[in-house]
């Protein structure tokens, strides 16, 4: 079947959130299969090195700067995290410092100030290569989803035929029979991923998970 003999027919895309402990278990196979592919630095994140700005990096950006404008009043800031008030007067100060000049060495103190919040407060995910963020590349779906999503996709339903569906805008892998989609950039790691990481619904506002959103750019015609 082509692109555009997909139209008028509604996917279901998988629930990367709430499903992601399906997938956890063969994230070393996938790296075994094919690492050396896609991420060949063991050191970076799988997203970090299939494009210049990763799920993890944009994700951790939100949290910091929600915790750094809001701060005890953001969403994100654990009833638990301890951070003394002269944390906050230290931040003040540096910031008016940046502002004022162009100066390295407020923005280096920042930068470890804004470290130790994030630990603080639960949020520092950089060692943990099984958070779903590190698994989703921005902008990389021709690249990604044929690999990581097919491969992923194969292992959690056998029995069913995935199939990798490419146009000009988008790359999706779907399951005609089921009409399911299998696209975790599909999933929308930003705006899904606040209430995820919050333990709060979001299926109400994402009744299909993102796929709406991946076929409209799948079947886009210029």
């Amino acid at each position: 079947m082509s692109v555009q003999e997909l139209v008028g027919i509604h996917f279901q895309n998988f629930d990367f959130g709430k499903e992601w402990h399906r997938i956890v278990p063969f994230l070393q196979e996938f790296l075994e299969t094919h690492g050396q592919e896609v991420c060949p630095d063991r050191f970076k994140s799988p997203a970090e090195q299939m494009t210049y700005s990763d799920g993890y990096a944009c994700l951790m950006l939100d949290i910091q700067n929600d915790l750094t404008e809001k701060r005890e009043k953001s969403v994100f800031y654990p009833q638990d995290a301890k951070l003394p008030v002269s944390f906050w007067e230290t931040y003040d100060y540096y910031c008016e410092m940046l502002n004022a000049e162009d100066d390295d060495v407020a923005q280096s103190q920042l930068s470890s100030l804004d470290d130790i919040l994030m630990t603080a407060c639960g949020y520092n995910y950089i060692h943990n290569p099984e958070f779903i963020s590190h698994w989703v590349p921005v902008h990389c779906c021709k690249e990604w989803n044929p690999v990581f999503c097919l491969f992923m996709a194969k292992k959690l339903f056998p029995d069913d035929r995935w199939e990798v569906f490419e146009s000009k805008y988008h790359t999706s892998v779907l399951c005609l029979e089921k009409k399911q989609m299998f696209d975790i950039l599909a999933w929308d790691y930003r705006p899904v991923m606040w209430p995820f990481l919050l333990g709060s619904d979001y299926i109400s506002k994402y009744p299909d998970l993102g796929a709406d959103l991946a076929m409209e750019s799948l079947l886009r015609v210029d």
